[in-house]
This record gives structure tokens, sequence and C-alpha cells, in this order.
């Protein structure tokens, strides 16, 4: 209890919303990295907690359920669990490049080297979170994170399971109505704005679209879930698209996907790509050419 007391510091709550400076975050050696995760984490329940009482008190029950806020902050808890092994992977696979492959040096105390490496890894949080969306089976290691219909605090802590693991590499390398579009099953929401802090990478790509007002985001997935079951939220999509989805029949009975080469994309092109659909190249997947193909409106 007085480590949970003792993180409810100032410093902490600065770190809770990004609030930091390059002298105060960058260290020397890779042991000195603190766990920011676990520091800011009694000021985030609190957040979650003071959220629920506004709602409530405000009448805007409709924005949150128990049962799916329970069923986030599982999905989170189990999440750290399983985080050690896809960071033991990067962490593993960053140090052999650097001791073996590293072409330069830079200061690590310098502010020029923290502001460098803030907009690389931004890149390549891009990168990694829009392989999730439109990479095949990648993105049964993300629906969980958007399987919630609802968009408060607490989804924030729906987190995939094994998703660390599956993008290790992107580690290596590497505004809220944005991200409220980011989580929209509306037609225009879907794959856009994966950014993270800086808006650029999806201006410059074509992914960013803003929230329409006259149609403003429904949250969740083009097809919902109906059930909070954890084990199924975190692996049935990833299982579906490996191992099912390349056998699925139309309604004459006849198979979607012909030959060994369509199957084998049915688990590596865009989610949503079916023979005939268009596809273009980005980076070392495909993507559609218009991610709302066959994605039906909301019924409000």
């Amino acid at each position: 209890m007085d480590s949970l007391l003792e993180r409810l510091d100032g410093t902490n709550l600065r770190h809770a919303f990004y609030l930091i400076s390059p002298y105060e975050t960058a260290v020397q050696r890779l042991e000195d990295v603190p766990n920011y995760g676990i520091e800011v984490s009694t000021w985030w329940f609190i957040f979650i907690l003071l959220e629920f009482f506004i709602l409530i008190i405000s009448g805007k029950e409709d924005r949150l359920a128990l049962n799916d806020s329970i069923t986030s902050i599982t999905a989170g808890m189990l999440s750290q669990c399983f985080k050690f092994g896809g960071r033991t992977v990067a962490i593993f696979l960053y140090v052999f490049i650097w001791n073996n492959f590293r072409i330069l040096e830079l200061p690590w105390d310098s502010p020029w080297t923290w502001i460098l490496c803030l907009f690389f890894q931004d890149f390549m949080y891009y990168l990694g979170h829009r392989a999730v969306h439109e990479a095949g089976f990648f993105w049964g290691l993300h629906t969980i994170h958007h399987s919630s219909e609802y968009y408060n605090l607490s989804t924030a802590l729906r987190q995939a399971a094994i998703q660390d693991a599956g993008l290790a590499i992107y580690d290596v390398l590497q505004v809220r109505s944005r991200d409220k579009v980011h989580h929209g099953r509306n037609p225009y929401c879907i794959d856009k704005n994966y950014g993270g802090v800086f808006i650029i990478w999806d201006r410059m790509f074509n992914t960013f679209e803003a929230e329409r007002k006259e149609d403003p985001p429904i949250y969740g997935l083009i097809t919902n879930e109906e059930t909070f079951n954890q084990l199924w939220l975190q692996f049935h999509t990833l299982i579906y698209i490996l191992f099912f989805k390349a056998w699925e029949k139309d309604e004459k009975g006849e198979p979607k996907f012909r030959g060994f080469l369509e199957k084998l994309k049915a688990s590596f092109y865009p989610p949503g790509w079916y023979p005939g659909v268009p596809t273009v190249s980005f980076f070392h997947w495909k993507s559609l050419v218009n991610p709302a193909h066959g994605v039906p409106e909301v019924q409000r």
C-alpha cells in the first residue's frame, strides 16, 4: 500500500501526461530505464474512477459499462504478464544490432539525440500500429483493443496479450478526436489515424481522417463481439485468420479463395481483403486501396 501511495507524486502525474524533458528521461544504461507504466499506474486508476463518478453524476452512464471496463482492465493486466516476452525479444535484437552493426553513436545525454529519437520512435509506432491493422494475421494480435463499444479511459487498458512479441522488430527500429475516429467502425473511420504523438505521419501517408460531426464515430468492431470472455477476445481473430478464413465459401458453396497462393494471401493480406479487392503495397505489406470496401454503414 505504501508503494502505491508513494507513486502519487507530482513527477508521476506529469509523466502520466507526457510532461517530461530530455534531461530527466535520458539515461546512459539500459538497466537504468524506469518502468514508467508502473510508476503512473496508480494515477491512471484514479483517473478511471474519477471519470466513472463524473459520468454517473452528470447522467452519462451510457458512456460506460462496468462489465466492459472490467474486461478492459483484465486485458491490461494480462498484457503485462505477457509483455516480458515481446520486450525480451526486442531488447535482445536491439542489443545484438547495437553491438555488431551500429554505424553511428550519438551522445546519450544530448537533447538533440532525445528529440531525434522521439520523432524516429513515433514514426516506428506509426508503422507498427498500421501493420497490426493491415498486415494480415497481425490484426488478430490487436483486435481486442478495438472490441469495446465504449470510449473511455479504461478502454486504453484493453491491450493484446501477445502483440509485443509480434511487433518486436518495430520496437527495435523504432488528440483525442483523432483516436475517436481510429476506434470508430463507421466506414470512413476504418484504418485511419495511426499516429501516436505526431499527426504528420498520417498526413504524409494519406491515413488521416478528421471526425465528422454529422457522422460521429460509433465504437467497436465491424462485427461486434457478443462476449466478455478474455481468452476468446484475445485469440479468436488470430486463429480465424490463420486457420479458417482461407477455407470460407460463398453462398453457392464455392471456395472464396482458390489455389494455394490465394489461401496464403488470406492470412497475410489485409483482414478485409478477398480476391478481386484492389490493394497497394506499403512498406512490407499490402493495404486496401479503399479501406471502407465492404464495410456497412452503422445502424444508429
